[in-house]
């Protein structure tokens, strides 16, 4: 529930190379063997001969569930594999962090995931205790005695992004923040900073993996910012998104909003 006069900000992140340093699924393709640039290779591969699109990687880690080397993963594997996930410097301190700069305000900051990777490596992951919401593919093991994976649930794909950020907005987009990292970011950027919000495009500070990417986004007026995935406190990410919030209080006529 939201309190009298409270204002709520929804940041929403993608996950893959925006919070993690690499694909989600790299640690469990690890886990059982299976070398990740492999992977991708094969379902880039499967991409250009059969015309695939971005749910191609989800079928084909299926197939390998069904008849190679991931048969018989659970749930619980998945999950294990999320405590193994390699984030970007500043998380998950970051969430916390930043709620506490706004602690004396009348404002309530949500954190909120979308990705098409899986629901259940995001829950075993260090950051999920933070997170408001997560929309991502989700599996099924319905059918198995054993609890083994035989299927998806829901596969998100980057037609839904937008779908799921009207639900997390509710109508007020002008106070969401959203952050990505590529091109399957695209509509919800689009979406955010259309609707007077505030659009992140990053890449990984070390090795500037996408950096072109991030910088084309800004080029073509399509983000407001495109920044180093750096989270910790001062970082010029950290200090964007607080003035972000700063800004919308003080439009609302908070003058008592808290300067740190």
């Amino acid at each position: 529930m939201v309190g009298k006069g409270e204002r709520v900000i929804n940041i929403v992140f993608d996950f893959d190379y925006t919070l993690t340093t690499e694909f989600m699924e790299n640690s469990i393709l690890r886990a059982r063997g299976v070398e990740p640039c492999d992977f991708w290779s094969r379902v880039l591969e499967i991409e250009r001969e059969q015309g695939g699109d971005e749910a191609t990687f989800v079928s084909y880690f299926l197939h390998l569930i069904r008849s190679g080397p991931l048969k018989g993963l659970t749930k619980d594997e998945l999950r294990k594999s999320g405590e193994k996930l390699e984030f970007f410097p500043g998380l998950p301190d970051f969430f916390r962090k930043l709620g506490l700069r706004f602690e004396n305000d009348d404002v309530r900051v949500n954190f909120h995931v979308i990705s098409s990777g899986f629901r259940e490596v995001i829950e075993g992951s260090s950051i999920f205790p933070y997170l408001s919401s997560v929309y991502a593919t989700r599996f099924s093991s319905l059918a198995s005695e054993d609890g083994e994976i035989d299927s998806f649930v829901e596969l998100v794909v980057t037609a839904k992004k937008v779908e799921q950020l009207r639900r997390i907005g509710m109508g007020n987009f002008s106070d969401m923040i959203y952050v990505g990292d590529g091109q399957s970011d695209l509509p919800a950027f689009k979406f955010v900073k259309n609707r007077k919000g505030l659009s992140i495009c990053v890449f990984d500070p070390e090795t500037r993996h996408k950096s072109h990417v991030a910088s084309q986004m800004f080029s073509d007026g399509i983000v407001d910012h495109t920044l180093p995935a750096d989270f910790r406190e001062g970082s010029r990410l950290f200090c964007v998104i607080e003035a972000f919030i700063k800004e919308r209080l003080l439009r609302q006529g908070h003058g008592s909003v808290t300067i740190h």
